[in-house]
């Protein structure tokens, strides 16, 4: 073995101590050493501690205005899936993040920049404004208005 192979082998951070990492000239691994999948699953040996309800289930269902799927079969599989991504999550919530840790990257490329217009109304005294808009409106509730819903609604 060279000796830049067993530097790279030596520089590899492996989180097994069981196994070595085969890793390139670059010291980046030849193979994944995780997915994202592994941290989804509940490992057989360990039950999940908090399983969404259909109660739950339902509910999240009505605050996000979508029709609960019909089929048994179909509810199972949600609720796996939403096991799944809850014991995800888990993960997330226990990495150990130092507090002094910068972010990776802004939300904007540095040479990418919103162009913003300038900030001046453009109003005339033939434009109607504020309550004025509501007499144009087909249905209101005081000074509120009025849009109808295409979703059934879920009353209790």
């Amino acid at each position: 073995m060279s000796a830049l192979r067993r530097f790279a082998l030596l520089q590899c951070r492996t989180y097994s101590s069981s196994r070595l990492v085969e890793t390139t000239t670059y010291g980046l691994p030849k193979e994944p050493t995780w997915s994202v999948k592994t941290l989804t699953q509940v490992p057989k040996d360990q039950e999940a501690t908090e399983e969404i309800t259909i109660e739950q289930m339902s509910h999240l269902h009505k605050l996000a205005q979508l029709k609960m799927p019909e089929q048994p079969k179909q509810i199972q599989q949600l609720k796996e899936d939403i096991n799944h991504i809850a014991h995800f999550i888990k993960h997330v919530k226990n990495a150990s993040i130092p507090s002094d840790t910068e972010p990776l990257a802004g939300l904007w490329q540095d040479h990418v920049s919103q162009t913003l217009r300038p900030d001046e109304p453009i109003f005339t005294e033939e434009h109607a404004r504020g309550r004025e808009l509501l007499t144009h409106a087909k249905t209101t509730s005081g000074n509120f208005y009025v849009a109808k819903s295409t979703l059934p609604s879920h009353e209790e």
